[in-house]
């Protein structure tokens, strides 16, 4: 798919880590099916790794924050980020997008991302809107007010969808038909990029071994002791049957517990014996936990079940059939937060206490009753969809872009 003589640039402005990784994955399909010549991104929270991976161009002004993006969800997470810069920060990247020029314009995430990308002056808009869906609506009363942008596509947000954006792309059907029961006609489905990318082979040091529970603490400040809890509930699950830990590690620095001790090479004995690099270990007494960085797909494929303090992880996890179980670490990660993901992801999704003896009860009642947990994975992955929505947006943008007159004025090119 080509776009013949022009050459379009174009800029993905996205607010969050997880819209970070979809963006990133968009505009690399959008550069392998020609619709775009270049693409550089305007990540709003964090450092926009996800595009630095990708080989994607960011300029925009950028810093991580204490909140890590959770600025509203509570108000010492606010505080936090207050004092450390927050309003300053945002100036800049104020200034910075008014003076942003772009043939094309993709903004990935919720209102005020849109809010802040009409800033650019573009005159191809197109939006993909992942963190809400009308699901959110089926638990009643919001559960706090300031979650109200976070759980609802509201009045203000479907105003900018009708009149500043060529095509909407959300994350379920339900979610498309009642936006085209508000007149939002240009709202499609087309797939959930978070699907993607999951296609990854199991790790040697996993294939073959029954009842792997993967560990999903999450990049933020609180992994260490999600971290904890989740080594804990190992231990008794231990106690009474054959079960192996895989930490997905995405945090600075080597992860550590109390009474566990990390090596970063497990020696190739045995189970480590293989051809590949071997991963590093927690180990405690006779319990092992293989960690992997960068193989967070893999070692979902991997696992019957996972133990997971994430946010776009635990979609993953969903789109992969594995069920999750999770649990509230405050101020950043909320009983709130919970309840709304739990919306999305239905029976997939299980929520308990902060108690190793809780955890460790829901994933023995998993093991113990595989039949189970594959149809509470199937649930969640019919929530999700199958992989491909991230080369389908992208096609849909190219072919939108295809129908420009030939004649077109694009937006002067930048020095």
């Amino acid at each position: 798919m080509g776009t013949d003589e022009r050459q379009l640039k174009a800029l993905l402005l996205s607010n969050g880590h997880g819209e970070d990784v979809v963006g990133a994955r968009i505009a690399t399909e959008l550069l392998e099916l020609g619709a775009v010549s270049t693409v550089e991104a305007a990540p709003i929270v964090g450092e926009g790794e996800a595009y630095r991976s990708a080989g994607i161009e960011v300029r925009i002004p950028r810093r991580n924050l204490p909140a890590g993006g959770l600025t509203m969800h509570s108000l010492p997470l606010f505080l936090a980020d207050m004092r450390a810069g927050f309003l300053s920060l945002t100036g800049s990247q104020l200034r910075y997008l008014a003076g942003r020029r772009a043939d094309v314009l993709v903004t990935v995430g919720d209102f005020y991302a849109q809010l802040l990308a009409n800033l650019v002056r573009s005159p191809e808009r197109f939006v993909v809107q992942t963190l809400v869906s009308v699901r959110h609506a089926e638990g009643g009363a919001l559960s706090s007010p300031n979650r109200w942008f976070m759980e609802r596509i509201t009045i203000p947000e479907r105003l900018l969808m009708r009149h500043r954006s060529k095509l909407v792309f959300v994350r379920d059907e339900p979610t498309a038909l009642t936006l085209h029961e508000f007149g939002i006609g240009n709202a499609r489905f087309v797939g959930n990029p978070v699907a993607d990318g999951l296609d990854e082979p199991v790790p040697a040091a996993l294939r073959g071994l029954p009842g792997v529970i993967a560990l999903l603490p999450g990049s933020r400040a609180y992994r260490n002791g999600s971290l904890r809890l989740m080594l804990g509930a190992l231990q008794l699950l231990a106690a009474d049957r054959e079960v192996y830990g895989a930490l997905a590690w995405t945090g600075a620095g080597d992860p550590a517990a109390e009474g566990w001790r990390f090596t970063p090479d497990d020696g190739g004995d045995g189970l480590m014996g293989r051809l590949e690099p071997q991963p590093g270990a927690l180990a405690a007494g006779r319990l092992r936990v293989l960690v992997y960085r960068d193989r967070f797909a893999g070692v979902l494929q991997a696992a019957v079940a996972a133990l997971g303090t994430s946010g776009t992880a635990h979609e993953q996890a969903a789109a992969l059939a594995k069920p999750v179980v999770t649990f509230a670490q405050p101020p950043h990660y909320t009983a709130a937060f919970l309840e709304n993901q739990k919306r999305l992801l239905g029976p997939s999704l299980h929520i308990a206490a902060a108690d190793e003896g809780q955890l460790a009860a829901v994933l023995r009642e998993w093991l113990d009753d595989p039949a189970r947990a594959q149809l509470l994975g199937r649930q969640g992955r019919a929530r999700i969809g199958a992989p491909g929505g991230s080369r389908a947006i992208a096609r849909e943008i190219g072919e939108a872009l295809s129908r420009r007159p030939a004649g077109a004025r694009m937006v002067p090119k930048e020095s």
